[in-house]
C-alpha cells in the first residue's frame, strides 16, 4: 500500500510527530523531569526508542515550553583526517562541538574552545531586556564515551569537569544525557562533578502491551485503514501482531527432560513493531475494504524476516541502480559499518567514495534508511540506521555466503585447512581459475588469491621437474651408462612421486567432477609406463610401484553405472517418486499417467498397478507392509493405501469438498507410530476448503485410526512440496515454494494431532523443493532447494537465541535439486535434480561435497530410494527413465585397471548404456572398452594427427573423435569402423563436439573460432 505511516528501522524525526504513538506517559514524565532539573540522565535498552522519543515528543514539547534545544550532539566522533587527534585536547568534548556547528565554520577553529567558551560565543545569553530561554544540550548515544576513543580515557575526566564548569557559568544550561542502560553504571566515577550527583533520571522501558497496540493501530487509522477486531477465538488482527512480537523462548523442564516452550513476555521492541509493521504496510495490496484482516497480518507481518528481507531489498535496489556488485555492498557493511565486536561503525564520506563504497550506492542506500548521516563539522559520517539491524545482517551475510561455494571456493578451503599440496589446482583447472580470479577480483577472497598463487608455483615447479628429468635422461643416454642409470633412477623417483600426486588429486575429484577423476587417474596410469630408451635398466633398477595409481583409477570408475536401465517405461511419464517395499523385494515408482511401475528384484520383471489420475508421492509406513500414494484424481486431491504384502488396496483418504474445489497432494509423511499421515501441497486456483480456509500452501494430517482429517492453516504462502516427522514424534518440518522450512513442534490429544510454529528457516535463496528429517537422528534434517544446495540442519535448544542452524550445505549440483532421501541407519543422504545426476552424501562426515555421482539420466531426477538394507538405490526421471544400482557402493568394490593404451591419453567418454568406455590417444586412434569385462573389445586406428577430445552419442551408437588435422571422425561404436570423415569445414584443429539431445545433429568446435552443425543422418 502506498504512503507508510510506520518509519521502520530508523529513529523518527520531528516530522514524523504525527504518527509516533505509544509513549505519552513517557513524554509527560520525561519532559517535566527536564524543566525541573539542569541535569538529567535518560537510560534505557538499545532499541527502546529513546532518539524517536526526544525527536517525535519530547524537543517539539519542550520549544513549546520555548526551551531553545540546541542539535543533539554525539561524543564518539573522530575529528577529520585533516586535524591532527594530538592537536585536540578534549577528543570529546571536540565532537560535541562538531555536532553542534554542523557546517557553519571549519573544524580547525573549534580546537582551541572549551565547552564554555563555545557556548558562551555562539549561544550568548541574551540581552538583559530580553527573557532569558532556558537553553538545553543533548548528548545522545552517550555510552559512546565509555566505548570510542579507549586511547584517550583520560579525556572522560576533563570532559565531565568542562561540563559542570559550563553549567557553573552559563546558569540558563541545561543538559541531558541520553545513553543505553548497560553502561549506565560507567558514570559512577564522574556523578561528583555535576550537580546531585547525576540523581535525576528517567528509565525509558521498552513498549508496554497497551502501548504497543497503540503504536500499531493509530498510523494505520490516520491513513483510513483499521485493522480486524477478534471474533470468536480468533484475536484481532493487531492483537495478533502485537503478541507476534511478544514472543519469548525459554526452556523449561518437564521430569527430566529440557523442553523448549514459547511465552507472551511483558513487552516489545520498538524497533521490531516498526519494521513489522513498516514491511506489512508494504507488502499488503490495496484494501478496498480498508481492513486488514487476520490472514492478512499473519502472512505479511514475519518481524525475523522483515529486518532480512528489508536489508537484502535494499542491497538488491543498490546494485541494480548503481552495478556495485551485492558482494562488494555485503562486505562494506561488515568490514566498514560493523566492528570486529558487532557493533556500529561510521564511515566518512569522500568527494568520490566513503570507505570505498562508491557515493552513489552510498545514497540508495540513505534513501533506503538502512544507514543514516551524521555531520560532523563540514564531513558527512554514516552508520546502521539501528543497532537492531546487526544481527540479520550478519546472519544474511553468512547464508548468502554460504549459498555461492563454487568448486575452487571449497577446493581454495579444503587446501587453506590442510595444505595438502594434492589438492592445488593445475593445467586447464588452473588456468580456468586464474581467469575467473581476473574477470571477479571483487568476488575473490585472500584464501583463494593464496591456493591460485600457490598452485601457480607447484604447477612451475612440476614443468621445471619435468624438464629436469628429460634432461637428465638424455644426457644419461648420450654420456655414461651409469649416468644413464643414476638418470633413470631420479626419473623413475620422479615420475612415480608425479603419479602419487596425480591419484591423490583424482581421489579428491572423484567427489566433485567424474569426468576429471577419470582423466587425472588415468594420466597418473601413463606416468607409470617407463619411458621407452630406458627400459633396458628396468630389469636392473625395477619397475614403478604404480599402486596407488591403478587403485585411483578403480576407484574412479567404481559404482558410476547400473547394473539395470529401464528406459521409456511408460511412454515418456514422468517420474514422479520412489520407494523400495518394507521387504526390499520390490520396487515402485510413481508415474504421471496415475500408474505405479513395480519391479520385482528376484524376477527382474515389471509391471503396473492403475491408481490415480497422477501420482505425486509415494511414502512408506513406519513398521508395516504399507505404502501411502497420493496425487490428485480428475483434479481432486486422494491418498490410496497400498498393502505390499498382499499387493491389494486397502483404504482411500479423500477430502470432502465442493463440486469444482481440489487440492493437488505433493507430499506425504507418516508419524512415528502410524498413527497420522501428514498430506501438503496446495489448493487450486479456485479452491477453498469446506473449513472456510483458503490458501495457495495446503498442510492436512489425517487421523488414520478415525479417518478423519483436518488443515492446519497457512502454513506456507505457496505450494508445500516436502514434510517430514522427526523419528521420535516431537516435530515436523515442511518446505515450500515461498523459500521457506518451518519447523513445527507437535502435541497429541490422542484424537487430533496439535502444530505449533517453532521456527521459520530463510537461509535457502530459491523455492525449497523437499525436506527430509534423518531415520536416526530426531535433531538432524535435510533441505533441497532451487538454489542448488542441500543444507542440513541441527535443532538444539541449549541455544535459545538460534535452536536451529544450518551445520553444512552441500555443493555439488549444477540445478536445482528436486528430491532427497536418507539411508535406512541415517548415515547417507541421496538427492536428485534437475541436472540429471543423483549425489550420494556422507553424513557422518558433514562434508560439503558428494562421496558418489550417479550419472546417466538424461532428464530430472526427481524419484530417489534407498533400499532397506542401504546397498541398492534406485533413481527416476522426468523422461520415464529408470536405473536401478545393485552394488555395494558404500564397501566401494574395486573393479580391473584397464591396460593397453599405448600413448597419452586425449579423451574419455562413456556410452551412455555403460557398457563401453572409449579413449582417445596422442596419436588420433583410440580403444573401445567393455566395461564389463575391462577387456579391450575393438581398437580405433590412428587418423588426423594428435587427438583433442572426443565425445558419444546419447543412444550409444557412434563415437566422434576431434584431431589436430582440422577435421572430426564418426565411428560405429559396435564395429569399431569409421562411418564418416567431416572435412572441409574447419580450418583449424577441432577441439570439442557434442550431439543434440535427440542425435539428430552433431556440433563441433575448432580453433578457427567457427562451430559447425552436421546433419547426423547424412553427415553433412
Amino acid at each position: 500500500m502506498k504512503d507508510n505511516p510506520y518509519v521502520g528501522p530508523r529513529p523518527y524525526e520531528r516530522r514524523h510527530q504525527q504518527n509516533f504513538y505509544g509513549r505519552t506517559r513517557e513524554a509527560r514524565d520525561l519532559l517535566a523531569l527536564i524543566m525541573a532539573e539542569r541535569v538529567v540522565v535518560l537510560y534505557a535498552p538499545s532499541g527502546a526508542g529513546k532518539t524517536s522519543l526526544l525527536n517525535a515528543k519530547v524537543i517539539p514539547a519542550l520549544e513549546d515550553e520555548e526551551f531553545v534545544v540546541l542539535p543533539s550532539a554525539r561524543v564518539g566522533s573522530s575529528p577529520p583526517p585533516e586535524i591532527p587527534l594530538e592537536q585536540v585536547s578534549n577528543v570529546f568534548v571536540y565532537s560535541v562541538l562538531l555536532s553542534l556547528m554542523g557546517e557553519q565554520t571549519a573544524p580547525d577553529a573549534l580546537t582551541t574552545h572549551t565547552l564554555t567558551s563555545f557556548l558562551q560565543q555562539y549561544y550568548p545569553e541574551p540581552e538583559e531586556t530580553e527573557e532569558s530561554a532556558p537553553l538545553l544540550l543533548i548528548l545522545d548515544q552517550f555510552e559512546e564515551l565509555f566505548t570510542a576513543h579507549r586511547a584517550r580515557w583520560q579525556d572522560a575526566q576533563d570532559f565531565f569537569a568542562q561540563v559542570s564548569a559550563a553549567l557553573e557559568a552559563i546558569p540558563r544550561l541545561g543538559i541531558l544525557f541520553s545513553m543505553r542502560e548497560d553502561f549506565l553504571a560507567e558514570l559512577d566515577p564522574y556523578v561528583a562533578l555535576l550537580p546531585r550527583r547525576l540523581r535525576a533520571r528517567f528509565r525509558l522501558t521498552l513498549l508496554s502491551p497497551e502501548g504497543a497496540l497503540e503504536a500499531i493501530v493509530k498510523p494505520a487509522a490516520n491513513r483510513g485503514i483499521a485493522f480486524a477486531p477478534a471474533a470468536g477465538d480468533q484475536p484481532g488482527a493487531a492483537e495478533w501482531l502485537r503478541d507476534e512480537l511478544r514472543r519469548v523462548n525459554i526452556q523449561r523442564q518437564v521430569g527430566a527432560e529440557t523442553v523448549a516452550d514459547v511465552i507472551l513476555g511483558p513487552s516489545i521492541e520498538p524497533v521490531q513493531l516498526q519494521v513489522a509493521c513498516n514491511q506489512l504496510w508494504e507488502n499488503l495490496p490495496d484494501q478496498p475494504d480498508q481492513v486488514i484482516d487476520l490472514q492478512e497480518a499473519q502472512n505479511h507481518g514475519d518481524v525475523t524476516r522483515a529486518l532480512g528481507d528489508f536489508y537484502e531489498s535494499a542491497l538488491q535496489e543498490t546494485a541494480q541502480q548503481t552495478g556495485v556488485s551485492e558482494r562488494a555492498l555485503r562486505r562494506w557493511f561488515s568490514e566498514q559499518l560493523l566492528t570486529p565486536m558487532q557493533t556500529r561503525g561510521m564511515a566518512m564520506r569522500g568527494p568520490h567514495e566513503t570507505a570505498g563504497l562508491p557515493n552513489a550506492a552510498v545514497d540508495v542506500l540513505q534513501h533506503r534508511h538502512l544507514i543514516r548521516p551524521e555531520m560532523r563539522a563540514g564531513a558527512r559520517w554514516y552508520e546502521l540506521a539501528h543497532d537492531r539491524l546487526i544481527a540479520p545482517i550478519l546472519h544474511s551475510n553468512r547464508a548468502w555466503e554460504a549459498t555461492r561455494q563454487t568448486p575452487l571456493r571449497v577446493a581454495a578451503k579444503r587446501w587453506s585447512e590442510s595444505k595438502l599440496p594434492a589438492l592445488l589446482y593445475r593445467d586447464d583447472a588452473l588456468k580456468q581459475a586464474r581467469a575467473w580470479a581476473a574477470q571477479h577480483p571483487d568476488e575473490v577472497e585472500p584464501y583463494e588469491q593464496e591456493f591460485i598463487t600457490v598452485s601457480q608455483g607447484a604447477e612451475q615447479r612440476r614443468k621445471w621437474a619435468r624438464r629436469a628429468l628429460v634432461s637428465a635422461a638424455a644426457v644419461g643416454i648420450i654420456t655414461l651408462c651409469i649416468v644413464a642409470a643414476l638418470a633413470w633412477s631420479a626419473a623413475r623417483n620422479g615420475l612415480r612421486a608425479y603419479s602419487k600426486e596425480l591419484a591423490a588429486e583424482s581421489q579428491y575429484w572423484a567427489q566433485l567432477d567424474q569426468d576429471a577423476a577419470l582423466e587425472l587417474a588415468y594420466e597418473a596410469i601413463q606416468q607409470n609406463e617407463a619411458p621407452r630408451l630406458l627400459t633396458f635398466w628396468t630389469p636392473i633398477l625395477g619397475e614403478i610401484d604404480y599402486t596407488e595409481a591403478e587403485i585411483a583409477l578403480r576407484q574412479a570408475l567404481t559404482d558410476f553405472y547400473p547394473s539395470a536401465i529401464y528406459e521409456d517405461i511408460a511412454s515418456r511419464q514422468e517420474v514422479s517418486s520412489m520407494v523400495y517395499g518394507a521387504d526390499g523385494r520390490y520396487v515402485y515408482a510413481g508415474l504421471s499417467n496415475g500408474k505405479i511401475w513395480v519391479w520385482e528384484q528376484a524376477t527382474e520383471q515389471t509391471r503396473y498397478l492403475p491408481a490415480m489420475s497422477a501420482v505425486r508421492v509415494l511414502v512408506n509406513h513406519p513398521s508395516l507392509p504399507i505404502i501411502a500414494v497420493a496425487g490428485d484424481d480428475s483434479k481432486n486431491g486422494l491418498i490410496r493405501i497400498f498393502n505390499s504384502a498382499t499387493e491389494a488396496w486397502e483404504a482411500e483418504l479423500r477430502v470432502a469438498t465442493p463440486e469444482g474445489m481440489f487440492e493437488e497432494i505433493y507430499a506425504l509423511a507418516y508419524s512415528p507410530e502410524g498413527r497420522y499421515l501428514a498430506a501438503a501441497g496446495d489448493y487450486g486456483a479456485k479452491f477453498r476448503d469446506a473449513d472456510g480456509l483458503s490458501n495457495a500452501g495446503m498442510l492436512r494430517i489425517w487421523n488414520l485410526e478415525r479417518q478423519e482429517s483436518f488443515v492446519v492453516p497457512a502454513p506456507h504462502q505457496k505450494r508445500v512440496t516436502g514434510i517430514s516427522f522427526s523419528n521420535n514424534g516431537r516435530y515436523l518440518v515442511s518446505s515450500s515454494n515461498d523459500g521457506l522450512v518451518r519447523l513445527w513442534e507437535l502435541s497429541d490429544d490422542g484424537a487430533r494431532l496439535t502444530l505449533h510454529p517453532f521456527i521459520t528457516l530463510t537461509a535457502h535463496t530459491g523455492p525449497v523443493l523437499d525436506v527430509k528429517f534423518s531415520p536416526t537422528d530426531p535433531t538432524l534434517f535435510a533441505s533441497a532447494s532451487a538454489d542448488k544446495t542441500i543444507r542440513l540442519w541441527r535443532i538444539d535448544l541449549t541455544h535459545a537465541a538460534e535452536p536451529v542452524k544450518a551445520v553444512v550445505t552441500l555443493l555439488g549440483h549444477t540445478r536445482e535439486v528436486k528430491a532427497l532421501a536418507f539411508s535406512a541407519t541415517g548415515d547417507y543422504l541421496l538427492s536428485g535434480s534437475r541436472d540429471a545426476t543423483a549425489l550420494l552424501w556422507d553424513v557422518r562426515a558433514l562434508s560439503p561435497n558428494a562421496i558418489l555421482r550417479f550419472t546417466g539420466h538424461t532428464n530430472v531426477v526427481q524419484g530417489v530410494a534407498f533400499a532397506p538394507d542401504g546397498t541398492t538405490i534406485a533413481t527416476g526421471d522426468g523422461s520415464g527413465n529408470v536405473r536401478l544400482w545393485d552394488r555395494d557402493f558404500l564397501r566401494r568394490e574395486r573393479l580391473s585397471t584397464l591396460v593397453g593404451q599405448n600413448d597419452r591419453g586425449r579423451g574419455l567418454a562413456y556410452t551412455p548404456d555403460g557398457k563401453y568406455l572409449v579413449s582417445g590417444d596422442n596419436t588420433g586412434g583410440g580403444l573401445i572398452w567393455d566395461v564389463a569385462a575391462g577387456d579391450i573389445a575393438r581398437q580405433l586406428p590412428p587418423v588426423g594427427g594428435k587427438m583433442w577430445n572426443l565425445t558419444v552419442s546419447h543412444d550409444s551408437k557412434y563415437a566422434v573423435t576431434c584431431t589436430d588435422d582440422g577435421n572430426a571422425y564418426v565411428w560405429e561404436i559396435a564395429t569399431g569402423t569409421q562411418v564418416a570423415k567431416l572435412e572441409e569445414g574447419h580450418r583449424a584443429g577441432v577441439e570439442q563436439a557434442a550431439f543434440s539431445p535427440d542425435d539428430r545433429y552433431l556440433v563441433t568446435g575448432a580453433d578457427d573460432q567457427r562451430v559447425l552443425v552436421w546433419d547426423a543422418t547424412t553427415w553433412q
